[in-house]
């Protein structure tokens, strides 16, 4: 049990570095440099009625023809027109459809700092968008298993050892009304 317990912190340990570190670059960005956006914008004409019954398929249609990467979001503005977004770190892509479904807006907007790739590595999350993000979410799930193995062993070999139990609860109470004024605070 120690050394699943011994394990599951290393794995801790090494995510929650990562995250401080990322964490701390997005809170002090003003220390880095901020070059800026480098945008461009196209308007190119729709050859076809695109079905959009099937946004999944029509976004799909879009990525080949602009030969766009990243992750995928849509939606509908209040002009009625339909917004598609790829993501991928210092990278985004926003293609706009006119609500009459003949021309679409594209714009690429090209972040290449230190702050924006760091700001892009904290907030991935999910499995869609390709290869990369789908290993990177199996190893963040991977992390959270560990802190709920590293949870249950750590109660298990705290509440065997008989000798330091008391000590145990100086560790535990203070934890566990961190964890409430949290939860009522982002509540």
């Amino acid at each position: 049990m120690r050394k699943i317990h011994f394990v599951a912190s290393i794995l801790i340990f090494a995510f929650a570095l990562l995250f401080v570190f990322t964490g701390l670059i997005m809170s002090k960005g003003n220390l880095f440099t901020h070059g800026k956006a480098q945008i461009t914008r196209n308007i190119l004409p729709l050859n076809y009625t695109p079905d959009t019954t099937r946004m999944d398929q029509f976004g799909e249609e879009i990525k080949e023809r602009l030969e766009i990467s990243g992750r995928m979001n849509y939606t509908r503005n209040r002009k009625n027109e339909l917004v598609f977004t790829w993501y991928r770190p210092m990278v985004s892509n926003v293609v706009t459809v006119s609500p009459a479904l003949d021309s679409m807006s594209v714009e690429r907007r090209e972040m290449y700092t230190f702050l924006e790739a760091n700001t892009r590595i904290h907030r991935v999350h999910g499995y869609e968008g390709g290869t990369l993000y789908v290993i990177w979410a199996v190893l963040v799930d991977l992390t959270a298993v560990a802190m709920i193995v590293f949870v249950i062993t750590g109660f298990l070999i705290w509440f065997r050892r008989r000798k330091k139990w008391f000590y145990g609860w100086f560790i535990m109470v203070p934890t566990f009304i961190l964890l409430l004024i949290m939860y009522i605070f982002l509540k």
